[in-house]
């Protein structure tokens, strides 16, 4: 994420895939405990 943040105009984009990552591992994780 270092890339990201030289770039101010990528940080909108940064923020996103962070969310977008975020919420693929609480689902991964949701989908591990389940099992």
């Amino acid at each position: 994420m270092k890339f990201l943040r030289r770039q101010p105009q990528m940080n909108e984009w940064g923020q996103k895939l962070v969310d977008i990552a975020r919420k693929l591992e609480m689902g991964l994780f949701r989908n591990a405990s389940s099992k």
